[in-house]
């Protein structure tokens, strides 16, 4: 790359390192056949202006991997498929990789909780995630008081994002409550008011259908190179709760065992390393004290931990999320409990006792050992 050739532009030199390992992939230029172009400039305007990553982007917002479905398109080859083909790069040996792992479960029943913070009872959300591939959607379990809800999606980085976002509310039995997908805007956001209750927050890479004065061809696109990373923001009023109850959380630093040990009552806890020092925090949901604390619970981090978590009565729910542990074990008691591990590495054993009632395990992004005598999983379907 030359800088000083793209203006020292942040963006033209990002789309043009890009361009470059197209080639590198395998990938060769995106034109048009009428009017005879080597490359394609794209086409629509403001937010939705588009073009293919083969081509050249300069001008345009929103740039994406293609496959050749734009108007007068000079090249058919499937971009992705060619990126990811384990096999070749069409030019040369296999690219040796494929799409990253899945961060966030696309079903509502697998949901994880929304990341957020309280502070007078109000959660702030931050939840950031990646749509990987074209088949993939995000979901996040959001319960809430009643009152306003208010929820922004918008890709990252706002110059380089290649994610156009649709964002869609579902009620806790499978209703959608509203949707957003502006024609000529990448970002989506939603204000409600609800009734107090358990909701789920979908996320989606969505194409342009254009706005009735063209084609999707000519000024537009699909959803096939809708893909990247996002962050959503807002607030909902907290849910209050009379269920949740106690976990006690102790830490021996001798052993690295993280130890959670609940009470009677429904409780629902979350577990999650964070960066900048490394530590790992654990915090209460929906009504549940750690310790006795609204505030979290934080340790140490400086190698694989030991995370035992022992439950009693009641509907509890046990989240890791991005936990570098040896061993993990989970013995949720009586109840409908449920234990999620996102984007966390086990590298030694996971034991996973449902007890007693129904009960469900998920494991998104994460690296667990295989089916075997490191991986136990038992009163769980």
């Amino acid at each position: 790359m030359f800088p000083q050739r793209l203006g020292y532009s942040n963006k033209n030199i990002t789309d043009a390192s890009v361009h470059e390992v197209g080639h590198t992939l395998g990938l060769k230029h995106d034109g048009r056949i009428t009017p005879s172009e080597g490359y394609y400039y794209g086409h629509g305007s403001g937010p939705t202006d588009w073009a293919p990553h083969m081509g050249v982007g300069y001008t345009a917002n929103i740039i994406q991997w293609s496959k050749g479905e734009y108007l007068s398109a000079d090249n058919p080859e499937d971009d992705l498929a060619i990126i990811t083909d384990p096999s070749s790069n069409g030019w040369g040996p296999s690219n040796g990789f494929g799409y990253r792992p899945d961060d966030f479960a696309s079903t509502s029943g697998a949901a994880l909780p929304i990341a957020g913070t309280l502070a007078s009872g109000v959660l702030n959300i931050n939840q950031s995630g990646v749509i990987e591939r074209r088949t993939d959607s995000d979901w996040f379990k959001i319960n809430v008081g009643t009152g306003a809800l208010t929820l922004s999606a918008a890709g990252g980085p706002s110059t380089n994002t290649m994610l156009d976002i649709q964002m869609d509310l579902y009620s806790s039995s499978g209703s959608l409550v509203t949707s957003d997908n502006p024609v000529a805007a990448l970002t989506a956001s939603i204000s409600r008011t609800l009734a107090a209750g358990t909701y789920y927050v979908k996320i989606d890479g969505v194409g342009r259908t254009g706005d009735g004065s063209g084609t999707p061809a000519d000024e537009g696109y699909s959803d096939y190179g809708s893909l990247g990373q996002y962050t959503i923001t807002g607030t909902a009023v907290n849910a209050t709760s009379s269920v949740g109850g106690n976990v006690v959380a102790t830490y021996n630093a001798g052993t690295k065992k993280l130890t959670l040990t609940g009470d009677v009552a429904s409780n629902s806890v979350r577990v999650e390393q964070k960066p900048s020092p490394v530590r790992i925090e654990v915090v209460g949901l929906n009504g549940t004290k750690v310790n006795g604390k609204t505030t979290p619970f934080t340790i140490p981090f400086t190698e694989p931990v030991n995370f035992g978590a022992v439950m009693s009565d009641g509907n509890d729910s046990v989240y890791l999320i991005g936990v570098y542990a040896a061993q993990v074990y989970c013995n949720m008691g009586s109840g409908n409990d449920g234990v999620g591990l996102q984007l966390c590495t086990i590298t030694n054993l996971l034991h996973i006792d449902g007890g007693t009632g129904t009960d469900t395990w998920v494991a998104p992004g994460s690296t667990i050992p295989p089916v075997g005598p490191k991986r136990k999983i038992t009163n769980v379907p």
